[in-house]
């Protein structure tokens, strides 16, 4: 398995979460709940895809943390 892709999950509600690991079984999953949570994982590994929920815990909108994800990514590609 170490050798699948990553893929960050984004993902506050375990239900849906579950969903995930049953469909991308194959794939070397890592769940967050919250947009801050997936900035620090983004930097100490940045994913091959990222899957982000639009209503996330704490409050947080998914689509406001779009501009980071693009900037970390980005810099990580350009490496």
């Amino acid at each position: 398995m170490s050798n699948s892709p990553t893929i960050l999950i984004i993902e506050d509600d375990d239900l849906q979460y579950e969903i995930y690991e049953e469909a991308l079984s194959k794939y070397n999953l890592v769940r967050v709940t919250n947009g801050s949570e997936a900035l620090a994982q983004i930097s100490k590994s940045p994913p091959n895809l990222l899957i982000l929920d639009h209503v996330l815990s704490e409050g947080e909108l998914g689509l406001d943390f779009i501009p980071e994800f693009k900037e970390l990514c980005h810099l990580f590609r350009s490496w």
